[in-house]
């Protein structure tokens, strides 16, 4: 399962991929077409607040996306299938600079009949190699069902997410292997103490960013904040899973340190967390029940057999599944999976 890993170099002098094999030598993939300036430009789509939920986000992303299909994701594809790469197979993006901000793994021509990134290969996204190699380094397979910890804001403190209590129900019928801290009992300590009992967690609640990295946060009961830094100080020892279905739970600030990818999905990764489930932008709270159903119906098809590698493959899945329901494209195009 540990497919190639490809790092995208943004300069304003010229723009690379170098593709890095499992068993064999790098390859450096030329991009002549991409320049640091037309990447500045398409970063500033989701750079204006409030952006993802306009009636022209979804009609101005197909432009944006069918350019980075030509400009950056094709010439790497061409070769991954040149040096054959199965169809299906995992692939690690490692962008830098302002491709941290832009959903490369729903690059393609979008035109009839045509195979976009999504249907060719499974992508993931690493911050950086390290974490790559941190997370994949001594994953140990445990027998039985992972459990499962479902953190939900529900008191309505900030903006009460409407189908959250769906999204916790439908995630709720998989079994009594999920247990869920909503309402009071979603208080900052309990959450740190479930988190240390539970290998699996999954955040439906707001997430806001900081510009100090570590002091960006997830909102609990009655307004209470869970910062990244809690969560590193806490030392979570069993964690393996993390499913961020949060407003910008992996947003990169376009406007600040593009190249830094510190958000709240990869800083999970940080925590001990080597798989984790994230948003680029803010998600429409009305995704949040049939994503959730779709995701863990694949990850749980087979209880005796539950690996945190495959949320990438069940990301896939629940995606297609929007797009096949024909949900805009800016709204699929926003789930991402970082680590495993």
């Amino acid at each position: 399962m540990e497919g190639p890993v490809i790092v995208l170099n943004v300069s304003k002098y010229r723009c690379d991929a170098i593709v890095l094999y499992h068993e064999k030598r790098p390859v450096l993939v030329r991009l002549p077409e991409a320049t640091k300036e037309d990447l500045e430009e398409l970063t500033k789509h989701f750079a204006v607040p409030g952006a993802s939920s306009s009636e022209n986000f979804s009609t101005n992303m197909t432009p944006i996306l069918k350019e980075l299909w030509q400009d950056v994701v094709k010439p790497v594809i061409d070769e991954l299938r040149n040096s054959g790469v199965p169809h299906k197979s995992r692939i690690w993006w490692c962008p830098t600079s302002e491709l941290c901000a832009l959903p490369i793994h729903a690059a393609g021509p979008y035109s009839p009949r045509t195979k976009g990134l999504a249907d060719l290969f499974v992508s993931s996204y690493t911050p950086t190699i390290t974490a790559l190699i941190t997370a994949r380094s001594n994953i140990i397979r445990k027998s039985g069902i992972p459990k499962l910890l479902v953190v939900s804001e529900d008191d309505g403190g900030i903006q009460k997410l409407g189908h959250v209590d769906e999204e916790v129900r439908r995630i709720q019928s998989f079994g009594s292997f999920v247990d869920v801290l909503a309402g009071e009992k979603a208080d900052r300590n309990t959450v740190i103490a479930e988190l240390k009992k539970h290998s699996w967690a999954h955040f439906s609640c707001h997430g806001n960013q900081d510009p100090q990295p570590f002091h960006s946060f997830f909102s609990l009961y009655n307004s209470q904040r869970l910062k990244l830094l809690d969560l590193i100080k806490a030392r979570l020892p069993d964690a393996e899973f993390a499913f961020v279905a949060a407003c910008h739970g992996a947003a990169v600030d376009v406007n600040g340190a593009p190249d830094e990818g510190i958000h709240l999905s990869a800083a999970l990764q940080f925590c001990g967390f080597r798989s984790v489930v994230g948003t680029l932008w803010a998600m429409s709270d009305v995704d949040g029940p049939d994503l959730a159903r779709d995701f863990y119906q694949c990850m749980f098809r087979n209880l005796e057999d539950v690996d945190i590698r495959n949320a990438a493959t069940a990301l896939n899945f629940a995606t297609r599944e929007m797009r096949r329901r024909k949900v805009p494209v800016g709204r699929w195009v926003n789930f991402v999976h970082i680590g495993v």
